[in-house]
């Protein structure tokens, strides 16, 4: 993808100030990457996912938080 300042750079877009109002060519950033990042949604790995294990840790409170 190269250094990042490039690619701010080529899809930032700034106003007369300098500060960043929004983005273009996104479409390019995502042409990208699609060789490299794998994208899959949460029902499409949940059976290869351990169980949920939740533990509730109870803490006592310090001085400054009892105030």
């Amino acid at each position: 993808m190269g250094p990042t300042w490039k690619l701010l750079h080529e899809h930032q877009v700034k106003d007369e100030a300098g500060r960043v109002t929004g983005y273009q060519k996104l479409d390019k950033i995502g042409r990208t990457l699609e060789p490299v990042m794998i994208r899959r949604r949460k029902a499409e790995v949940l059976t290869q996912l351990p169980a949920r294990r939740d533990q509730n840790l109870l803490l006592p409170m310090t001085e400054p938080q009892m105030l």
